[in-house]
């Protein structure tokens, strides 16, 4: 149970780093749809990020 909980954490705490860091970078409503659908299996940090969303708009 306890490892269910943590990971739930985690995963919600990502998610709002995730849309913390789209905001920096003035994101659409669009980029964050599908920004937030591919960091469902990828690993968020400020730089996995900012490579997707410039590939995204490239």
């Amino acid at each position: 149970v306890s490892s269910l909980i943590t990971t739930g954490i985690q995963r919600g705490h990502m998610k709002m780093h995730l849309l913390n860091i789209l905001n920096e970078f003035k994101a659409s409503d669009e980029e964050k749809v599908q920004l937030v659908e591919h960091f469902k299996t990828n690993v968020v940090t400020h730089g996995t990020v900012a490579d997707a969303l410039e590939k995204l708009r490239d």
